[in-house]
């Protein structure tokens, strides 16, 4: 892996700049050797927070984050103390052990920020998410129609790559992941930066790089599609018309209405047999199973009673919750089935923690996408296509984390991570252009005054 396009003048070689080249080498890495990416992280880490320290606190962002960190740590102190068991076989260690999905991540959105402080990085960064997404392409390829299972070791076992045996009944591609879902999840946020990287080679009639950007994203799209979840079809189409533009809506409205009709056209009862049979044509019969419980059952959801139940448990402990992962104790104990996670991380938080961590972790994501959003897609026309990538990456996380949870793999959960600091640095290079601009219309302002009395 050559990084010769490092050589900038704002990253460059011979400075040494050896933090953001091990930042790349743990973004290459990520997806299919987690562990040596996280050693490379936690030194990245390390050194971000070492070249921030002075100035933690001024940014309101991280006085928000270190805030949630006390929370945790005095809800921890507050169950770890307390002698009365509410939970049968619950533990209160499951309290600081479910904390690993959020402290050690909020100090990453602190350290990162070095790494991704400016649009030049921000590209880089894309392009090497891509190029690691190439090895989950080829396990997603091989595990459909190759029948690649493994286990497959290099270093000794250091890296071992497994995917699952697919059966008749459970055609899910889940690649390099535990769950398709985790899979699709990783594909649909690489999926905007792939689609911007196309675009932009196109526009400079990079034909080459264009056409190898091509049928990645064609190979990135029927990867999604063999995932068969519904969170990474959804994520595949709801960044088109941000990137393409208002032009686009012109056809990407009547297309997803239509396939809409189509698809509940295939099984709806109420249909003429004649139309459901050409939709059932049309349609796959995976993509009507995963929508005909929903639309002819939406009643019977299970999602919908879980996050009820979860509703009922945040109301009955809501300032400090039940503790960490408490809520598939408290699931089974009132409705005799299992259930992971609340499949909501605004309410899986709540039941988890309480409403103070959930609403204040929930408005820092929102002021975060909606200032950026402002910056990126209103006030700046010449903003680039790469950062509008970038926000669409952490809106589709975000999106899907309001009717599912995807953080338990720490993949996902960095990535994540390294999105938000993004848009967080976009912020705030574009308020330090507001601030100068006042700033030269104050002095002119003063000029014209001193010259015309």
């Amino acid at each position: 892996m050559s990084f010769s396009f490092l050589e900038n003048k704002n990253i460059n070689l011979k400075n040494k700049n050896i933090d953001f080249i091990f930042f790349c080498i743990a973004i290459f890495l990520l997806g299919s050797a987690p562990f040596l990416s996280c050693l490379f992280f936690i030194y990245c880490l390390f050194r971000g927070i070492c070249k921030t320290n002075y100035t933690i606190l001024a940014d309101n962002f991280n006085k928000a984050f270190i805030f949630i960190i006390l929370l945790f740590i005095f809800q921890g102190l507050h169950f770890t103390f307390k002698q009365d068991q509410e939970i049968y076989n619950w533990d209160y260690s499951l309290n600081w052990v479910s904390m690993v999905n959020w402290i050690p991540l909020f100090f990453c959105f602190i350290g990162f920020k070095p790494y991704v402080n400016n649009q030049y990085k921000r590209k880089i960064i894309a392009k090497i998410f891509i190029a690691g997404t190439i090895p989950i392409l080829i396990s997603c390829i091989g595990q459909y129609w190759f029948d690649w299972y493994g286990p497959f070791e290099i270093l000794n076992g250091l890296i071992k790559w497994f995917q699952r045996p697919l059966s008749p009944n459970n055609q899910n591609v889940t690649g390099l992941f535990s769950n398709p879902n985790y899979a699709g999840a990783w594909l649909t946020m690489m999926w905007p930066l792939s689609i911007s990287l196309m675009l932009e080679k196109i526009k400079m009639k990079k034909f080459f790089k264009s056409k190898i950007m091509i049928i990645i994203n064609i190979v990135l799209s029927v990867s999604i599609f063999l995932t068969n979840s519904r969170n990474a079809w959804i994520g595949y189409i709801l960044p088109i018309p941000f990137l393409l533009g208002k032009k686009s809506l012109k056809w990407y409205l009547p297309t997803i209405f239509f396939t809409v009709v189509l698809i509940i056209s295939s099984f709806h009862p109420s249909i003429p047999e004649e139309i459901r049979n050409l939709s059932q044509y049309l349609i796959p019969e995976n993509v009507q199973n995963k929508f005909r419980e929903i639309i002819l059952n939406f009643n019977d959801y299970p999602r919908l009673n879980i996050w009820l139940n979860a509703i009922v448990f945040t109301l009955k402990k809501p300032l400090l919750g039940w503790g960490g992962s408490a809520f598939p104790f408290l699931y089974e104990i009132e409705t005799d089935l299992k259930n992971s996670h609340a499949h909501n991380l605004f309410l899986e938080l709540s039941v988890s923690y309480g409403l103070i961590i959930s609403i204040t972790l929930f408005f820092i994501f929102c002021i975060l996408l909606v200032k950026s959003f402002n910056y990126i897609f209103i006030k700046n026309k010449d903003i680039s296509i790469i950062d509008k990538s970038w926000w669409l990456s952490s809106f589709v996380f975000f999106f899907t984390h309001l009717y599912d949870i995807l953080i338990f793999d720490i993949r996902i959960n960095l990535v994540c991570w390294i999105f938000f600091t993004g848009l967080r640095n976009i912020i705030k290079e574009n308020e330090s252009k507001d601030d100068l601009f006042k700033t030269q219309n104050l002095n002119i302002t003063k000029t014209n005054f001193t010259k015309y009395p």
